[in-house]
C-alpha cells in the first residue's frame, strides 16, 4: 500500500514546556528538533497555567539578588511556568497573577525572587494542580479539534512529560469507562516523553501505576548516568526515573537512552522521525490515514486488497494480534471504521465486529473517499442493518473549517452500495439521507433498492429540486408508509407522482417547500390511503382553497397529526373547514398563519369539536388574554400549548385565563417579549400553572426581565418558578447576560435560576442573549465554553468551590462544577448549554449537551 506523500499528512504534536520554562522557551529549545522532523510533524507549544517566582541570582558582593535580565528594551522577563506546583505555590497563583499582570503594564517588578536556583530535588516537591493543568490541555485539544486541525500527539520534557504521560492514563481510563463519546477531540495517537518522571504525589502515581499499562504508543528518550566525573548525564532526573515512566506504558514502549543529559538532542531526531513515520504510514493510525488506504481498495467483494497487492497475499497487518485490533477500532468513528473495513478483508473481520453487531448504524462521511469506501461496505454488508442514518458532512457544517462537497461520483458509488450487487436489504426498515444538493439521479437509484421491510424514508438536502423525476423515481417503493422530504422542492407535480405512487404512506412531510400550492393538498386529498400525519409548514402559496380541499378528501379524513404553520394565507375560514372535518385531530399548528382567533367567533366553535386535540401551536399570532380565555373555554383538554413570539400579551396576568385548562403540562412562551417582569408581592399560584412539567421562556420576555432586577433577579425569579412544584423542563435559551468570561452576569443570573428551580427538574437550556459581548475565542463554539460555562455557574452557586490553586478566574474541573449543579439540582439529568451568539450569526455547532 502506498504511503500518503511526503508532508502531505505531517502529524500535529502539542509540546508540553519543563518545569520553570514556557511555550516560547521551549520552542526555541527544540528548534533544531522541528527541523529535522519537517515533513513528518508539526511542533506547537502550549503553555502551563500555573506561574512560579522569578529566580534572582545573588550578586558577588553579597548584595541584594539582582533580578535576571528582561525581553529587552525594558521589558520584565517572561513569567516561568509548571504543571504541578507546591502547595504554597498553589494557594499563592492569585497574587502571582496580579503581579505578573502589574509587569505587563509597567507596574512594580514581578514578586517572589528566590535568593537561589531551584535544587536537583526540586522536581519532586511539586505535587498540586494537576487538575488545573489538564484543563488546560484538554482546553488546547477541543479548540484545535474545533478548528478542524486536531492534534496527534503529545511531546514532553521533564515535568512536561510527566503531564503528557497522566494525560495519556486519564484518556485510557476514560475509554474504559466508555466515556470516550463525551470528548470533544479524537483520541490521541502518541506520546514523546524526554526526560520522564512518575510524579511524586501518590494520586498522579497511582493513576501511572495502574493495570493495564497505559497502551497507546509511545517513544521515550533520556540521558544515560553520569560518568564517574560527574560529566554527561542528566543531573535534574535519574535515569531511574525515566526508565520507571517508560515501564508504565508496557513492553511496547520505544526507549532511546542518550549522553547529553537534559535535553532533548539533536542526536535522536533520527530515530525520533523513523518512529514517528511509521506511527504516520502505519493503516492501524487514524481516520484520515484509513480513508488514504481505502480509496485505493479494489473491488468490493470478500477478495477485496488494496491495489497492487495480490488478492491471495495477506496485507502486513492481517496478523496483529486481536488485542491490538480492539484498541486500533475502539478510538475510530463509524464513519472511519466503514472506510476501514472497504480496504481489505483483515480489515474487515474487525472493524466490522464494532458495526455489524448492532443494527442501527449512523455515519457522518467527511469525504468523498468515505462515501466511496463506505458504499463498498454497504454491498457486502448493509443486508445486515436495520436502520441506516447517513450524514454528508458539508450537509452539517457547508463550507465552515475546510469542510468539502463531496462530489456526485462518490455519492452515486455509496448509494449503488445499498444495491447491495443485486442483493436484497430484507431487514432494512428505516433509511435516513442528510446530503447536500440532493439530485433526482440519486433520487431515483433510491427508487430501485430491493429493500422489501422499508418502511420509513427520510431525505434531507440543501437547496436541492427533486421535482417531478425525483419523485417518480420513487415509486417503487410502494410498501412506504413514512416519507420525510423537507425543503426538497418537490413542487405540485412532484407531490403528484408521490401521492399517485406511494399509496401506504400514513406520514408525510413536506414543510418548507415553497414550491407546494393548492394543487398539492388536492392530491393529497385524492389519496386512496389515509394519512394520520400531514406537515406541509412553510408552504407560503397554499390558501383557503388548498384547506377546503383537504377538508373535503378522504385522504386527510384520518389525520391525527397537522402542520399549516407559515401558511399566511389561510384564515379563520380556511383552519374552519379543517376543524370541522378532521374530527380526531391530536395535534394542530396554525402558527404565524393568518388566523385570529376572535372571542365568540367561528373558528373558536369549530375548534370546540376536537375533543381530542391536546398539543396546539399558536406561534406568532398576536392573542391577548380574551382569546386564551375563549380559547381554554374551547378546549378544556389541552396538554401543550405554545405561544412563542407573541408580542401582544402585555403582562402575566394575561395569562390567567389558561387555569382553566387543568391538564396544561406544556407551555411555551418563548421570545414572548412583551411580558413584564412579575411585580412585587405577585403569586404566581394564581396563574393555576402548578401542573407545568415544561417550560419554554426563552429568548427574552419575563424571564430575561425578571433576571435583571438586583441580585440576578432572584426574587422575581422565585416568585415567578417556585409555585410550579411539578417542572421537570425548562428552557430559558437567550435570556442570559455575556457569559463565559464576557463580562456580563450570566453566570450569576445562571445560578439565581438554579436555586429558584425546583428539586424535581430534569432538564435545563440555557444560554446568553444574542447581541450580547463577544466571549472569549477559546470558549466560541467549542466544548471549552461548556467547561467554563459550569465553572462560573459552579462558583456562583458555591463560591467557596476553587480549583486548587487556581485562583478566582482558573476553571474547576468538570466533574466538580457539574457535582456543584447537581447539589443545587439533585434530579437534574440533562443539561444544554448553547454557545454564545455574536449578532445574527448563528453558532456554526449548535448546541453542546451534557447528559447524566
Amino acid at each position: 500500500m502506498a504511503a500518503p506523500p511526503e508532508g502531505a499528512g505531517e502529524l500535529r504534536i502539542l509540546c508540553l514546556h519543563p518545569f520553570r520554562s514556557h511555550a516560547a522557551s521551549f520552542k526555541g529549545r527544540l528548534g533544531s528538533l522541528q527541523k529535522r522532523l519537517r515533513g513528518v510533524a508539526a511542533l506547537e507549544y502550549l503553555d502551563a497555567p500555573h506561574l512560579l517566582p522569578l529566580w534572582c541570582a545573588p550578586t558577588d558582593g553579597g548584595g541584594e539578588p539582582r533580578p535576571p535580565p528582561g525581553g529587552g528594551g525594558g521589558r520584565p522577563p517572561a513569567p516561568r511556568r509548571a504543571w504541578l506546583v507546591t502547595p504554597d505555590l498553589l494557594a499563592a497563583q492569585p497574587e502571582l497573577r496580579a503581579a505578573f499582570a502589574g509587569d505587563a503594564g509597567g507596574g512594580a517588578p514581578a514578586p517572589g525572587c528566590q535568593a537561589a536556583p531551584p535544587g536537583a530535588g526540586e522536581l519532586a516537591a511539586q505535587t498540586a494542580g494537576w487538575e488545573v493543568s489538564a484543563a488546560a490541555i484538554r482546553g488546547a485539544l477541543s479548540a484545535a479539534a474545533a478548528a478542524g486541525r486536531p492534534f496527534d500527539g503529545l511531546l514532553g520534557l521533564s515535568q512536561g512529560a510527566a503531564a503528557a504521560a497522566l494525560f495519556a492514563a486519564e484518556q485510557q481510563q476514560a475509554a474504559q469507562a466508555a466515556q470516550a463519546a463525551q470528548a470533544a477531540w479524537p483520541a490521541l495517537r502518541f506520546v514523546v516523553l524526554a526526560s520522564g518522571f512518575v510524579p511524586a504525589a501518590p494520586e498522579l502515581a497511582a493513576l501511572l501505576a495502574a493495570a493495564p499499562p497505559v497502551s497507546l504508543p509511545s517513544w521515550h528518550t533520556w540521558g544515560a548516568a553520569a560518568d564517574g566525573a560527574g560529566a554527561g548525564g542528566d543531573r535534574q532526573v535519574a535515569p531511574a526515573a525515566s526508565a520507571a515512566l517508560a515501564a508504565a506504558f508496557g513492553p511496547c514502549a520505544a526507549t532511546v537512552v542518550h549522553d547529553r543529559g537534559h535535553l532533548v538532542p539533536g542526536a535522536v531526531a533520527a530515530p525520533l522521525r523513523a518512529w514517528l513515520r511509521r506511527s504516520r504510514d502505519s493503516p492501524s493510525a487514524a481516520a484520515a490515514l484509513l480513508l488514504h488506504a481505502s480509496a485505493a481498495a479494489g473491488s468490493p467483494n470478500d477478495r477485496c486488497a488494496p491495489r497492487g497487492m495480490d488478492v491471495d497475499t495477506p496485507p502486513p497487518w492481517a496478523e496483529l494480534p486481536p488485542l491490538v485490533w480492539a484498541a486500533i477500532i475502539r478510538g475510530l468513528p463509524h464513519g472511519s471504521c466503514c472506510a476501514a473495513a472497504a480496504t481489505c478483508r483483515a480489515w474487515r473481520e474487525h472493524a466490522l465486529a464494532a458495526l455489524v453487531a448492532a443494527p442501527v448504524l449512523a455515519v457522518e462521511l467527511p469525504t468523498g473517499d468515505a462515501a466511496s469506501s463506505f458504499g463498498c461496505w454497504l454491498s457486502a454488508h448493509g443486508h445486515r442493518l436495520a436502520a441506516l442514518d447517513v450524514t454528508d458532512c458539508f450537509f452539517v457544517h457547508r463550507p465552515r473549517r475546510g469542510a468539502a462537497r463531496i462530489a456526485l461520483a462518490p455519492r452515486l458509488r455509496l448509494l449503488q452500495g445499498l444495491h447491495g450487487g443485486g442483493r436484497a436489504l430484507p431487514a432494512l426498515a428505516r433509511l435516513s439521507l442528510r446530503l447536500d444538493e440532493l439530485s433526482p439521479t440519486e433520487t431515483a437509484l433510491l427508487g430501485a433498492i430491493h429493500a422489501p421491510a422499508l418502511r420509513e424514508l427520510e431525505l434531507r438536502s440543501n437547496g436541492s429540486v427533486i421535482g417531478p423525476a425525483g419523485a417518480q423515481g420513487l415509486a417503487p417503493l410502494t410498501q412506504l408508509t413514512s416519507l420525510v422530504v423537507p425543503t426538497q422542492s418537490l413542487g405540485d407535480q412532484g407531490l403528484l407522482a408521490v401521492c399517485s405512487s406511494l399509496v401506504s404512506l400514513r406520514r408525510l412531510d413536506l414543510h418548507n417547500d415553497g414550491h407546494l400550492s393548492d394543487d398539492a393538498c388536492t392530491s393529497i386529498a385524492r389519496l386512496t390511503t389515509r394519512l394520520t400525519a400531514l406537515d406541509i409548514q412553510g408552504s407560503i402559496s397554499v390558501t383557503n382553497g388548498g384547506m377546503a380541499a383537504l377538508a373535503g378528501g378522504a385522504g386527510a379524513a384520518g389525520l391525527r397529526e397537522l402542520s399549516i404553520g407559515w401558511c399566511p394565507s389561510v384564515s379563520d375560514w380556511g383552519a374552519g373547514r379543517l376543524a370541522a372535518a378532521l374530527t380526531r385531530l391530536t395535534s394542530l399548528n396554525l402558527s404565524a398563519t393568518g388566523v385570529t382567533l376572535d372571542p365568540g367567533g367561528p373558528l373558536l366553535a369549530r375548534l370546540s369539536g376536537l375533543s381530542e386535540l391536546r398539543v396546539l401551536r399558536l406561534d406568532r399570532l398576536p392573542l391577548r388574554g380574551d382569546a386564551l380565555g375563549a380559547l381554554a373555554a374551547a378546549l378544556p383538554g389541552l396538554a401543550d400549548l405554545g405561544l412563542a413570539e407573541n408580542r401582544a400579551l402585555a403582562s402575566l396576568d394575561e395569562l390567567r385565563p389558561l387555569s382553566a385548562l387543568r391538564g396544561l403540562t406544556a407551555l411555551r412562551l418563548a421570545a414572548a417579549a412583551g411580558l413584564a417582569e412579575p411585580p412585587p408581592g405577585w403569586d404566581g399560584g394564581g396563574l393555576g400553572l402548578s401542573a407545568l412539567a415544561r417550560l419554554e421562556l426563552g429568548q427574552g420576555g419575563v424571564l430575561a426581565r425578571a433576571m435583571d432586577a438586583p441580585d440576578a433577579g432572584a426574587a422575581s425569579l422565585s416568585a415567578l418558578l417556585s409555585p410550579m412544584t411539578a417542572l421537570t423542563a425548562l428552557d430559558a435559551a437567550g435570556t442570559l447576560g455575556s457569559w463565559p468570561g464576557g463580562g456580563g452576569r450570566g453566570a450569576a443570573q445562571a445560578a439565581a435560576l438554579v436555586r429558584a428551580l425546583g428539586p424535581a427538574l430534569r432538564e435545563l437550556a440555557v444560554s446568553a442573549a444574542a447581541g450580547g459581548a463577544a466571549p472569549p475565542a477559546a470558549c466560541r463554539s467549542t466544548p471549552a465554553f461548556v467547561d467554563a460555562a459550569l465553572s462560573e455557574i459552579a462558583r456562583e452557586l458555591e463560591p467557596a468551590s476553587s480549583a486548587p490553586g487556581g485562583g478566582g478566574d482558573a476553571l474547576l474541573p468538570r466533574a466538580a462544577s457539574m457535582a456543584a449543579v447537581r447539589r443545587a439540582l439533585p434530579g437534574l439529568t440533562r443539561l444544554v448549554l448553547l454557545p454564545p451568539r455574536a449578532g445574527r450569526e448563528a453558532d456554526p455547532d449548535g448546541a453542546v449537551t451534557w447528559a447524566a
